[in-house]
């Protein structure tokens, strides 16, 4: 399944207020398991947000600590956990990561906490939501299989990379470069080619670290840089694209003559133009632009007008988008 999709269905849980089902969300490593969650901490009012990864941890560091209890008694008591201690009041998130690379001793805490809500004495809020992450065995990459426990206690999802919510999110994050969007969108698929057998892969993760490559570095550095994320392949793929790109008309010559200024005939090139264009268009010149989207492929025309309004959404009150948005044959954005 794609993350948006896994996201609809795990926060229509939590609008239910039904506290009582855990999501386990398997995929690749760097396919977004994690962005997940921490997307639902942000966008849902929790009073306490903790994350565990529970190949980083032994069972006292969820369980609590045994103590020597009162003076004579042969009874342990059980200091309880920093990490479990916010949660035992609130509407809380609990988000339980790296299950597969744990122990079974840590899987078998774990699947305790989100079957019981309560180990050792510490009690969990009754409005905790328990949303559980693991890497799959198959990938190879230190997950082993899941306790049986475990998959019998849990709603299992497994996750696949996504070009299209790979874009939603880059383009509303403000800060991921048009150049790798329009890459990835001509290239979809680079998006994700994990490989256990390869020293690096391109992975959605690997883009992001890619998307803070300098690019004042010289040519044959940033390459390099590029390369020590996704591998050789892609990188010689993206550096050729960005050498497209640098090759574009600017984007005031579009402003200035928009019925006129070229519009490039390789298909890389188009990706790499209305990239350029939806980051730059603003309220003051997209009337003016809109004559150049005019120009452009159909399949082009409605790239531009969704990426721009999701940078910009003050252009879907303009006339050039109420235009666009309600002539015929044309897609309405929602």
């Amino acid at each position: 399944m794609k993350f948006s999709d896994i996201k609809t269905i795990v926060k229509a849980h939590i609008d239910a207020n039904d506290f009582k089902t855990m999501p386990l969300i398997s995929g690749s490593p760097g396919c977004g398991k994690s962005a997940l969650g921490y997307e639902l901490a942000q966008e849902i009012a929790f009073d306490n947000v903790a994350e565990i990864n529970l190949s980083m941890l032994d069972t006292p560091d969820v369980g609590g600590l045994a103590l020597i209890g009162d003076a004579g008694s042969d009874v342990l008591k059980f200091k309880k956990s920093p990490l479990m201690a916010p949660l035992q009041t609130g509407r809380n998130l609990l988000i339980m990561d790296e299950f597969g690379d744990a122990s079974i001793a840590m899987q078998n805490v774990g699947r305790r906490v989100l079957w019981t809500r309560e180990i050792n004495g510490l009690k969990l809020s009754p409005e905790t939501f328990i949303i559980g992450m693991t890497n799959r065995s198959v990938d190879k990459s230190g997950a082993g299989k899941l306790s049986g426990k475990v998959r019998n206690a849990v709603s299992q999802f497994s996750m696949e990379s996504n070009l299209d919510d790979w874009t939603d999110w880059a383009l509303s994050k403000g800060n991921i470069d048009p150049v790798l969007i329009q890459f990835l969108r001509f290239k979809p698929n680079l998006l994700d080619q994990y490989s256990a057998d390869a020293e690096t892969s391109p992975t959605p993760r690997q883009w992001e670290l890619v998307n803070r490559v300098p690019e004042s570095l010289p040519m044959h550095l940033f390459f390099e840089d590029v390369k020590s994320k996704v591998g050789e392949g892609p990188a010689a793929e993206y550096a050729a694209f960005r050498k497209i790109y640098a090759a574009l008309v600017s984007f005031e010559e579009v402003v200035m003559n928009p019925t006129t200024v070229a519009i490039p005939k390789d298909l890389s090139a188009q990706y790499a133009i209305v990239g350029s264009v939806a980051h730059n268009v603003s309220p003051t010149n997209i009337e003016r632009v809109s004559k150049f989207v005019e120009r452009l492929p159909s399949d082009f025309g409605v790239m531009f007008w969704q990426d721009s309004v999701k940078k910009t959404p003050q252009l879907k009150t303009t006339k050039s988008f109420i235009q666009w948005a309600t002539s015929a044959g044309n897609v309405v954005l929602n």
